[in-house]
């Protein structure tokens, strides 16, 4: 990348990619947000053109400066009132996550790469994905397998390295004496509670961090005890000699140690094999590289279970024989070598993992038969998850079968496609949640109860949801939420999906009933979690003392909140953001023909709460929206060209219409009625259906609004 700027003479092949990715990323913004002018759209197309750290990070923080917030604290301008359970501010939505910054095949230095434009990092922070950690990474992987099977061996058959393998092993010691200090320096992903990462950068967090995880591991792994054991002994020249004697030590040169010293000598030598419990690293690493294998997944995914027998019939193999004579099954009379020794306990752990067992090795004391009843059960599992991983792998109607061919060609179409890397994020994003919810839930264990019994529990626990979502100053009936009980089929809606945008196409209506969404007039001014405690912390204090009226954007609803309520009265484009906040959200969700059916046949003065909650949504969005909202559903009256903005008595001029409107329908009603001559009651007023209670307060409603 460094030799194509400094070359002003680039392939033609090369700037025509650039350009066509650049046209997508714009394009996919102009659907996001709306438009925005052209000059705007210029720069970001010429800083999505070259996708590098530094013109990313610089994207980051031009997108904070025009939605009004940087660093990821949010603006703040004048908004409309919200409901108890809202939450005003937050991060911006729509932050780099650690592959939108860094790229797989970013190799830039360290300490230029920066993740979240609000921290700043120090020049000694190492990055993970930097080419010298990259290639520490690879070496570690190599020390780890050479150290998983020579610390067993010598720790079970009691034998030390000397001469050329003291020297490697000493160069293996103090690859992890420097690893320990580089742990300190290097930062880490954060995971939130899904796909969403958070990159720390931070120094002191980065210690905290390793203090919390590894450090106890590494540090008693790496202590000197076989040093000093050797120094006590009197074996350290000796162990230094490169000799092509088979035993460079002899045994004159053993200094005579008393039998506690040398028992507390044998029993911190043990603490070498907290170096295996290190491969739990390796396998992280080999993680970073397993979308790229999905094509080879089965010859993957046997190779793993190869490696996992390999590894536990060696280790099986040095505990049996660290306390079995082997030498009891010799019958020529010969003392057998540490190789001759190793390769019949080897023998023994094969046939004991993999349940064949021939009998001619049997143990006698206690110890032997204590470790082969152990290995003996960790056969038993150990053979049955092969044989299921074998044929879950083989078979092609498999769950996970199906799993990785959806994967690989999703992977296959977004080779194929040029699309900017946000939107290939949410893509990835969503079929990986798409498994996660292939499981069973409380949605499905309701569905498979019969209706009757299915409304009364989703009454008893959606019941207040559906009642906040509908209700005004107009009740919901009883038959209204007995109705939406019965029919209701939750949807999930993950993190990277959308409920509502702005100015994009609606085509159903939604009733939230599980989870908070984050509702704002922009998808960039939406609250984001980003996993941290802080953050966390700064939206529950802001949920505690919400916003005044006036002061907009973003808002964190709970369950209750009605989505599109606009479908019903003909608009049929979203007003605001509605995101999911947490993991998962559930929502019922409605067809405009649908849902006008049901509130016209059971309960049609509905439709006035869902016109309030359509207006209250208004006053948060934008003033370019709320003229043409209210010009669209025919309720120009409630805009003051003066303001321009939604009048403030604009509940009063509803009421005012409606009471008319009742008092219209009366009248008729009971002229009908005395033409009849039926129709009456005892005082001869005409028996009419309920009409509308009287507001409070000129603000006019309890639910239905955002948040409810």
């Amino acid at each position: 990348r460094r030799r194509r700027r400094l070359n002003p003479r680039r392939s033609t092949s090369h700037a025509r990619e650039r350009r066509e990715a650049a046209a997508a990323a714009m394009s996919f913004k102009n659907r996001a947000e709306g438009g925005d002018n052209y000059a705007s759209l210029r720069k970001e197309e010429r800083m999505l053109g070259d996708f590098s750290v530094k013109n990313l990070a610089k994207f980051t923080r031009s997108r904070s400066k025009d939605t009004g917030s940087e660093g990821g604290t949010p603006r703040t301008g004048a908004t409309s009132e919200f409901d108890m359970d809202s939450v005003s501010g937050g991060r911006k939505r729509g932050g780099n996550t650690h592959d939108d910054v860094y790229s797989d095949d970013d190799s830039g230095g360290g300490d230029s790469q920066v993740a979240d434009a609000d921290e700043n990092v120090s020049v000694f922070v190492l990055h993970p994905n930097n080419r010298f950690r990259q290639v520490w990474d690879i070496v570690q992987v190599i020390i780890l397998a050479y150290v998983s099977f020579t610390v067993p061996y010598r720790v079970g058959f009691a034998e030390p390295a000397y001469g050329i393998w003291y020297v490697l092993e000493f160069f293996v010691d103090l690859y992890f004496w420097i690893d320990l200090v580089l742990n300190f320096v290097t930062a880490y992903w954060e995971a939130g509670d899904d796909d969403d990462f958070h990159y720390v950068t931070d120094l002191r967090r980065i210690r905290v961090n390793y203090f919390k995880t590894w450090f106890i591991v590494d540090f008693f792994a790496i202590l000197p005890v076989e040093y000093i054991a050797r120094d006590l002994q009197g074996l350290t020249n000796c162990s230094w000699q490169l000799t092509p004697y088979p035993d460079p030590c002899p045994p004159e040169a053993f200094k005579v140690l008393s039998p506690a010293v040398k028992r507390q000598l044998d029993a911190l030598r043990l603490l070498r094999c907290l170096k295996l419990l290190r491969i739990a690293k390796a396998v992280r690493i080999f993680e970073r590289y397993q979308e790229m294998l999905l094509q080879y997944h089965s010859t993957v995914t046997m190779m793993k279970l190869l490696v996992i027998l390999m590894m536990l019939s060696h280790w099986m193999a040095c505990l049996y024989g660290s306390v079995y004579n082997f030498e009891r099954e010799d019958h020529a009379g010969k003392e057998m070598l540490h190789w001759e020794l190793y390769v019949a306990a080897l023998f023994w752990a094969v046939q004991t993992l993999t349940t064949v067992g021939y009998g001619n090795v049997v143990p006698q004391t206690v110890s032997e038969r204590l470790i082969a009843c152990m290995v003996m059960l960790l056969g038993g599992f150990m053979f049955s998850f092969i044989i299921s991983r074998v044929s879950s792998c083989m078979s092609a109607d498999s769950a996970e079968a199906r799993e990785v061919e959806q994967m690989v060609s999703v992977r296959k179409m977004i080779e194929e496609k040029p699309m900017p890397r946000p939107l290939v994020l949410r893509v990835k994003s969503y079929y990986r949640n798409l498994a996660t919810n292939a499981k069973i839930t409380n949605r499905d264990v309701l569905m498979g109860l019969p209706e009757a019994i299915r409304a009364d529990v989703n009454f008893f626990i959606y019941g207040r949801c559906i009642v906040e979502a509908i209700s005004g100053d107009v009740l919901p009936a009883e038959i209204v939420i007995e109705v939406v009980c019965r029919s209701m089929s939750p949807e999930v809606f993950t993190r990277d999906m959308r409920l509502a945008m702005p100015n994009e196409f609606a085509d159903r209506i939604a009733i939230t009933i599980e989870g908070h969404v984050s509702v704002a007039p922009t998808d960039a001014l939406t609250i984001v979690d980003d996993g941290t405690r802080e953050t966390r912390m700064e939206h529950a204090a802001l949920a505690k003392n919400p916003p005044p009226a006036g002061v907009k954007g973003g808002r964190l609803c709970g369950p209750g909140l009605l989505v599109n309520p606009g479908l019903l009265l003909g608009f049929n484009r979203g007003t605001l953001a509605v995101v999911p906040y947490d993991k998962m959200v559930e929502a019922i969700m409605y067809t405009p023909n649908d849902f006008t059916d049901m509130l016209f046949t059971h309960q049609k003065e509905l439709k006035r709460n869902v016109t309030d909650t359509f207006v209250r949504q208004l006053l948060l969005s934008k003033t370019s929206m709320q003229r043409m909202a209210l010009g669209t559903i025919g309720k120009s009256e409630l805009w003051s060209d003066k303001g321009r903005c939604i009048k403030q008595e604009w509940h009063n001029i509803l009421q005012a219409d409606r009471l008319a409107e009742d008092e219209e329908e009366n009248r008729k009603a009971k002229e009908m009625a005395l033409r009849s001559g039926e129709g009456l009651d005892d005082d001869g007023e005409a028996i009419t259906a309920p009409g509308l209670f009287k507001a409070d307060n000129a603000g006019g409603g309890a639910g239905g609004g955002a948040g409810g």
